[in-house]
């Protein structure tokens, strides 16, 4: 009898083949399930919390005018421009205050008819939106008992911008309700009222000019905080800038980056209004 004794002792590479491809899968399928489960919901976390974030600053440059007016009459009492700003062209102002006044009416008719028709008066608090595509800018009309509120936007409402809006005019109604009702004319009380509180819902300063604090205030900063490689770039894109002017607009900043970075930008200008780096230039 002949024993193979070369065939007992020869190791089964084989089985280390196939011990070896498991552990390399598991390892594998181990890094995609850490991407998968915990890298990507992370850093989709963390972009979300950053579009919220800047969603504030978004909402407020989407804002060209406002006008709040009389619901019932169509009078404006208050209105605040930001899109002719060249002094030859505010003569255009009251044609969109016109086309406002004639929207408003005709919102205000169709909503009598509605109520004849049902037979019953509508609650007056009833909440009542509604939005206009003029193509190169939005209306957006909000209605809140008495008040009527219209934006005249660049772009469609956020939902931000819609929740924020109804609780304003609520606010609204409890600081002019009692000027509205017997209104002599006067429109000084409402210029004094308003404003104050729109910026309770929408930093409106952000559409005003800004400028860099002292530079020794600047420099303790730098010294004390850990500013950020995006907050140097902006104050290095704001030193260029702003040689030939005493003050600087936001969105001239915010336009010098790309699209891709947007949102980090901005977030980045925030903090450096937040730490009064950069200041309102009328504060």
């Amino acid at each position: 009898i002949l024993l193979n004794v070369g065939e007992k002792v020869q190791p089964n590479f084989i089985i280390w083949i196939v011990l070896a491809v498991l552990l390399i899968v598991s390892s594998i399928l181990g890094a995609l399930s850490l991407r998968s489960y915990v890298i990507i919901p992370a850093k989709t976390k963390k972009e979300s919390k950053l579009l919220v974030r800047t969603q504030r600053y978004k909402d407020v440059m989407n804002i060209e005018a406002i006008v709040i007016s009389s619901k019932s009459s169509g009078l404006a009492f208050y209105i605040k421009n930001y899109f002719f700003l060249d002094q030859n062209t505010k003569h255009l102002l009251s044609g969109f205050i016109h086309a406002i006044a004639s929207i408003s009416k005709e919102i205000t008719t169709k909503e009598k008819l509605e109520e004849l028709s049902n037979g019953s008066k509508l609650p007056r608090s009833l909440e009542k939106t509604i939005e206009l595509d003029f193509k190169h800018f939005y209306f957006f009309i909000c209605d809140y008992k008495e008040l009527r509120i219209v934006f005249i936007l660049k772009e469609k409402a956020s939902e931000r911008f819609r929740h924020l809006v109804n609780d304003l005019l609520q606010d609204l109604d409890l600081q002019l309700s009692k000027y509205t009702e017997n209104w002599d004319g006067n429109l000084e009380i409402f210029d004094k009222l308003v404003p104050p509180t729109l910026n309770k819902f929408f930093e409106l300063y952000y559409k005003e000019k800004f400028r860099l604090n002292q530079v020794k205030y600047i420099n303790k900063i730098k010294r004390e905080a850990d500013l950020s490689k995006m907050e140097l770039r902006i104050l290095n894109i704001i030193n260029v800038s702003i040689h030939s002017q005493e003050g600087f607009y936001l969105k001239e900043i915010v336009d010098t980056i790309k699209p891709g970075n947007m949102d980090k930008f901005i977030d980045a200008l925030e903090l450096l209004i937040r730490k009064k780096v950069i200041i309102p230039s009328l504060g």
